[in-house]
Parts: C-alpha cells; structure tokens; sequence
C-alpha cells in the first residue's frame, strides 16, 4: 500500500469517528399510543412530579407522548418511517427553544435496548449510554438527570446520577452504571438544555428503559 493510500485511509477513519455509519434523523412523531403516559405541565417541576407519580403506579414501559408545549420526538435510521419507528421506542418528549436529539441506551452483558424498549437479563449492573447534542442551541450544555424506578408498590423514583455527571456538559456521549434491582427496575434520562450564556431553553425526557428479570 502506498504512503498516499494509506494517509487517505487514516483521514477517512478520524472523519468517521465518532458517528455512526448509518445516517439518523430526528423528528416529531405524531402518533399516539393508547397505553401512553401523556407530559403536559406548565413547567418542568410539574411535569417532573406528574410524570414520575403516574409511572410509578404503571405496569411494563409506557411510552412518553407529548401534550400542548410538549412534543414527542424520535430517532429514525434510514429507511425507518416516522410512526414505525415510534411503535418500537427510541422516543423521547421535548419542550422549549430546541432542536435537541437525544438517544439512551441501556446495556447489560450481550443484551440492550434503546429508550421505550425492555431488556431481559439478571445481571445485577447494566450501563446506561446517553448521547445527545442540540445543532439549534448555539454553545448548548446539558444538565442530565438519571432516574430510577423499582416498578408499581416498590420504591418511588429516585435520582441515581453519578457526581461527575452533576454539572452541565458539552454535547457527547455519556455512560454510567446502575444498579438493578432484584426483581428488576426502569431508568429514565431527563435533560436540560443550556445555552451559552447559562439560561435553560428546554426539558426533555426518556422514554423508560425497563430491566426484567428472566426468573420473574
């Protein structure tokens, strides 16, 4: 191989990295699944106390929808159709000044799904990947929020987030462990979005991620 092929491969993999190889968009998804828990709230402390009250009297991992200054967004890969994509998660719900794309995966041992799907495991950790960037915020950070929920009459949701995922941080991809209980548990990602000059322009949230247990 010559010195000039091999420089062209090297740019073409540091140009790679990064992203993923198969092209994904963002956009709204205007369908509405009947089982769903609906966000609506004038604020984000609102929403935070209504959402996390009705999911903890749910069973399995309703999907987020949207309502008034909410909207549901989803990530497609190309090829995907808006509401197929939505049917099968990777959805999440948005509100403020944003063009945020926001996708959560959750991973433990061979076996992952991404936000609005189920992960069937029993191992007793599971890594939690979060990436997210907003191309309509200019110099956007993003506050992030881990919660954990035991399931309907078990512990009410509760603030997992590591300490070095305390303060705002650029767009990127961020992981971090959690523990899962023993009869299995759902995780959700909120998000607030920053501007430059420190101002919060938007709130997203996750669809849940549920862990079950294959024994239960």
């Amino acid at each position: 191989m010559r010195c000039s092929d091999l420089l062209v491969g090297c740019l073409a993999l540091a140009a790679c990295e990064g992203r993923d190889v198969t092209e994904v968009r963002f956009e709204d998804a205007p369908a509405t699944p009947d089982d769903a828990l609906l966000v609506d709230a004038a604020s984000a402390a609102d929403a935070r106390t209504r959402l996390l009250d009705a999911l903890d009297a749910r069973e399995g991992v309703p999907a987020l929808v949207g309502g008034g200054d909410w909207h549901t967004r989803v990530m497609l890969r190309e090829g995907d159709d808006v509401q197929g994509a939505a049917a099968r998660g990777r959805t999440y719900v948005l509100t403020g000044e944003s063009e945020l794309r926001l996708d959560v995966r959750l991973g433990a041992g061979d076996r992952g799904a991404f936000q609005g799907g189920t992960v069937d495991t029993g191992a007793e950790r599971a890594m939690l990947q979060i990436k997210l960037e907003d191309p309509g915020v200019l110099g956007a950070r993003f506050r992030i929020s881990i919660v954990a929920d035991d399931g309907p009459g078990e512990a009410h949701p509760r603030d997992v987030t590591p300490a070095y995922l305390a303060r705002p941080v650029p767009r990127g991809r961020y992981r971090a462990w959690v523990d899962v209980p023993p009869r299995g548990g759902r995780y959700l990602v909120a998000v607030a979005v920053l501007d430059r000059s420190g101002r919060v322009v938007a709130h997203a949230w996750s669809s849940p991620i549920a862990v079950v247990r294959p024994w239960l």
